[in-house]
């Protein structure tokens, strides 16, 4: 058995390049650890930290995740990301031209939010030099801004408000999956996948709230 140390959580780039050496070789010298999957966004990965990380990737598998989370410059406005989809292409073709790989994660279920459909985020996507992509369902957690502005929105819909300008609500489970099919239908043949859905701790998650029913999502897929 050999192991990945993955840099997850927050953004794994966002620090000092001698840091993130530190850091990076720190995990790299622990027993049967064989290479590093880092997760980061578009904004966070400067020339210097993707030579260090080509130079690693002569001996060590080396993978790449980034943020993409939409192609939709409006989506990725209203959602307050911080960086457009032109930022996106530059650092992906950037640590593509090195010759890392790189996983991209988008969120299904934001459409409604600019004007690009499931196929059209697909589409934009594939022309990224991506390898592989994780697919996740828009969630909404406790303790977010999101959950804020859904809570609002609960509200104003009660009381029969329009104040609510961002109706976000999570999918159902059945519409979550149409929309997996046609960004599924329309993604670049080559580009694997490594996740249809993605799993929130139950106490952190607002919604979609699945249930019983996601444990037939590979079936319904």
């Amino acid at each position: 058995m050999k192991y990945l140390a993955y840099f997850q959580s927050f953004t794994g780039t966002y620090a000092p390049l001698e840091e993130l050496r530190q850091k990076y070789e720190e995990a790299l010298a622990v027993s049967d650890v064989v290479g590093l999957v880092i997760s980061t966004r578009p904004d966070c990965l400067p020339d210097e930290v993707l030579q260090y990380l080509q130079q690693l990737s002569k001996r060590v598998f080396m993978m790449l995740e980034v943020g993409v989370e939409s192609c939709d410059d409006a989506v990725l406005s209203a959602m307050n990301r911080q960086h457009t989809f032109a930022e996106t292409t530059d650092a992906i073709s950037r640590a593509a031209a090195l010759g890392l790989p790189v996983c991209a994660h988008v969120i299904l279920g934001l459409s409604h939010l600019g004007t690009y459909s499931a196929s059209d985020e697909a589409i934009h996507l594939s022309k990224l030099p991506i390898s592989s992509v994780k697919i996740h369902q828009l969630q909404i957690l406790r303790g977010t801004k999101l959950a804020h502005v859904y809570e609002e929105c609960q509200m104003d819909v009660k009381f029969l408000s329009t104040k609510c300008q961002m109706p976000f609500r999570g999918l159902t489970l059945s519409e979550y999956l149409d929309e997996l099919g046609v960004f599924v239908s329309h993604l670049r043949p080559d580009i694997a996948i490594e996740r249809l859905v993605s799993q929130s701790p139950s106490e952190m998650l607002i919604s979609p709230r699945w249930g019983g029913e996601a444990r037939c999502f590979s079936v319904a897929f």
